[in-house]
């Protein structure tokens, strides 16, 4: 990974079906104690998002792929203190470092 391009691109409608398959992962599903979701869920998530200026959610992208999510929220509060409220990876591509300049690009935002 050591010559790979990590961006963070905003989430869009076109990325619904890569939160889908991500969060029903079955490894993911486990370590986050959630349960099954459908395409319509992800759908229904990311239009209301688009609507929220309270949160903002990112895609993680490897090169030309996705590989994971991550969301902020609080944004609009009176103490600025925001929150990481999802960051999720595929599970290939964690413990790469990859989570960690992720953050370190939030750092930034």
């Amino acid at each position: 990974m050591k010559d790979s391009k990590i961006e963070i691109k905003n989430v869009t409608s076109n990325d619904a079906e890569f939160l889908y398959l991500l969060m029903n992962n079955d490894v993911i599903l486990e370590r986050l104690n959630e349960v099954p979701t459908t395409i319509d869920d992800w759908k229904e998530a990311v239009e209301v998002w688009s609507g929220d200026p309270d949160e903002e959610n990112y895609i993680v992208w490897l090169n030309v792929d996705r590989i994971g999510w991550f969301s902020i929220n609080n944004l609009q509060s009176d103490d600025r203190v925001t929150y990481l409220k999802m960051a999720v990876l595929l599970p290939e591509y964690q413990h790469h470092g990859v989570g960690s300049i992720v953050l370190k690009g939030f750092s930034r935002i």
